[in-house]
């Protein structure tokens, strides 16, 4: 059986970060330098938040612990990522996961495909088998969060990148 959709966005995300670090425990940051991070554009700084903790990249070792410390904060006082939006912004995005069994079609009639079936076995094909299948809803408008909603998707976070954090953290 596989992991909670959850447990693998939280991998991913790690994953994407481009520097070893892992999915600390609700109220917690983890923060890397990883100036080519694959979770925001280069020399930029991201993070993703899932379920109350953070993975966050800077672009330089001095952003580190002002980077930690404020995220800590802003998870204490149980505040977004879109607190940090200054300067050039990209997001914040809500993050939303699908378990299987959450699927709602809302409304549709929709086929369910054997495993080894050509279509079946031709999309797997077209993924590299280390990126595996995780349906992730990201959205900034309410309506598109009501749509995903609807389809069973579960929230559990946002992302936020941001150009400049050096001036976010002060």
């Amino acid at each position: 059986m596989s992991l909670p959709a959850a447990d693998r966005a939280r991998e991913r995300w790690s994953r994407l970060a481009g520097s070893p670090v892992g999915f600390p425990g609700p109220g917690d940051v983890g923060v890397v330098v990883s100036p080519e991070s694959s979770l925001c554009p280069p020399g930029w700084s991201g993070m993703a938040e899932l379920d109350g903790a953070i993975v966050a990249v800077v672009p330089r070792p001095d952003l580190v612990d002002g980077v930690r410390t404020r995220l800590r904060a802003l998870l204490g006082d149980g505040a977004g990522l879109s607190r940090l939006a200054v300067g050039e912004v990209l997001g914040p995005a809500e993050l939303a996961y699908l378990d299987e069994t959450d699927f709602r079609p809302a409304g549709v009639e929709v086929e369910r495909l054997p495993s080894g079936h050509g279509d079946v076995e031709a999309l797997l094909a077209s993924v590299p088998e280390a990126d595996g299948l995780l349906p992730q809803w990201r959205a900034r408008p309410a309506a598109s969060r009501r749509v995903a909603a609807a389809l069973g998707f579960r929230r559990h976070g946002e992302q936020l990148s941001v150009r400049d954090l050096a001036a976010a953290i002060v």
